[in-house]
């Protein structure tokens, strides 16, 4: 067959005036052609099957000389096919590659485990959420509201940023604590390697911390500092263990809260002056209770299942 009689082929296919051996040889000219684009195919596959399409029309119009085929109408025929087929893969696969944002939720007295697409490790405690976007092993960034502990994969061509509302932290390898409940305050502690912390509004109020070291960023008017950590006490919640440190006892009444999804209420003024000290294990509620108002001076009560008031003399202003 030859160039000429093949272009008036695809003329009468265009026409739909084909016969049956006209068509299949076109239809097989088009699977070829089309095959070179599919899904999941590398580059040398694509190469192998564009010389398929090429041997394949070379055997049926019975050119002898690859020169002669190229120059050939029908090579350049071929060309704008392939080049076709490839501007609609092209499109068709930036319709695909259209990136995804993932969300991650814990309830009240809820827990996860998270494994990140780069092998990171998340641990995230109650009322929290996790976010981050589909292409993560190439933008590694992640937005924290809420409380978790990171365990990161090293990766010096990536770093991991985890924002806060206020605050930017970026690391390449390392494990630490986030804890970003409140609208401006956050806490920062580091388990392993090194961490940097810095405002989101002023990129130069920013802080290097190493293992055991820890930064609270109070507002945008303070300067980030850093500060030794109590050992290990920062970690604790995942063993699902509160502990109190010289905590306000309404900072203390918003853990419990989270954990045990109750209502606490203050009736008595000088209990807000009251600062909470003690390890706790998470279980029965009244335990708790019972040890915190031994200490503070402070009675509780029951209004209902949900709901508790603490009242007594409390604590004298410090």
């Amino acid at each position: 067959m030859k160039d000429k009689d093949f272009l008036h082929i695809i003329d009468k296919y265009a026409e739909q005036k084909a016969n049956n051996n006209e068509t299949k040889l076109v239809d097989h000219f088009f699977e070829e052609s089309q095959s070179i684009h599919s899904k999941g195919q590398s580059e040398v596959n694509k190469l192998v099957a564009k010389k398929r399409v090429l041997h394949k029309i070379h055997q049926e119009i019975g050119v002898n000389k690859q020169v002669t085929f190229y120059r050939s109408p029908v090579f350049r025929y071929v060309a704008s096919m392939l080049l076709l087929g490839l501007l609609v893969g092209l499109y068709f696969s930036f319709q695909k590659a259209v990136v995804e944002r993932i969300t991650i939720q814990t309830t009240i007295g809820e827990q996860k485990e998270v494994k990140l697409p780069d092998g990171s490790t998340v641990h995230l405690n109650n009322q929290s959420s996790l976010s981050y976007e589909s292409n993560f092993e190439k933008n590694r960034v992640l937005e924290l509201q809420g409380e978790a502990f990171f365990d990161v994969q090293r990766d010096s061509l990536h770093p991991f940023q985890v924002l806060t509302k206020n605050t930017v932290t970026q690391v390449l390898g390392t494990s630490f604590n986030i804890k970003s409940y409140d609208e401006t305050d956050v806490k920062v502690v580091v388990r392993t390697g090194k961490v940097n912390v810095k405002s989101r509004k002023d990129q130069k109020n920013s802080v290097d911390l190493l293992p055991q070291q820890m930064t609270n960023y109070k507002g945008e008017h303070q300067a980030l500092e850093r500060v030794i950590a109590s050992k290990n006490e920062d970690f604790q919640w995942m063993n699902k263990v509160i502990v109190f440190d010289h905590t306000p006892i309404e900072s203390a009444i918003e853990e419990l809260e989270r954990w045990y999804n109750i209502e606490i209420d203050i009736a008595d003024h000088n209990i807000k002056n009251c600062q909470l000290n003690g390890k706790y294990k998470v279980g029965k509620l009244e335990e708790i209770l019972e040890g915190l108002a031994f200490m503070n001076n402070i009675q509780y009560q029951f209004q209902d299942k949900d709901v508790i008031v603490l009242s007594g003399r409390g604590c004298q202003s410090q």
